[in-house]
């Protein structure tokens, strides 16, 4: 088996494959670091795609690990439930002129300041414990 050109598997089952992928991550776990480089590299491309490494919103631009790629209109939980990370950055590195209408690059904060105003955390989606009114506090 040529470990150099073997990657692990871009889809699976969490629920049927589970068993399989902690196997084969045991057997092979030289695996593990060319699929991360390989994902890291793509992560890369879209960047690019999306034009200058650097926050759009506070201009950070020190380290592309502290960058994220952003929804603008949110929406990325919906799209990550339904064929994970990897899948939604292949998905837009194909089609160039979606990931320009709705992707933008953004520092860690930043994220999660969009996210936090969005709503976008699944536990905040149906929760009512956040109250958003400040008047009932006292």
């Amino acid at each position: 088996m040529n470990i150099e050109t073997k990657a692990l598997p871009l889809q699976y089952s969490q629920t049927h494959n589970a068993k399989y992928m902690r196997e084969l991550r045991k057997q092979h776990p030289e695996l593990l670091e060319i699929q991360y480089q390989k994902n890291k590299q793509i992560r890369i491309k879209l960047l690019d795609l999306l034009g200058k490494r650097k926050c759009v919103r506070c201009g950070y631009d020190k380290d592309v690990g502290a960058l994220h790629i952003g929804h603008k209109r949110g929406g990325a939980y919906i799209q990550r439930r339904s064929g994970g990370t990897l899948k939604m950055y292949l998905f837009y590195l194909r089609n160039p002129d979606v990931a320009k209408y709705d992707l933008e690059i953004l520092c860690a904060n930043c994220n999660a300041i969009q996210q936090s105003e969005d709503r976008e955390f699944s536990w905040l989606k149906n929760s009512n414990a956040i109250k958003t009114d400040n008047s009932e506090e006292m």
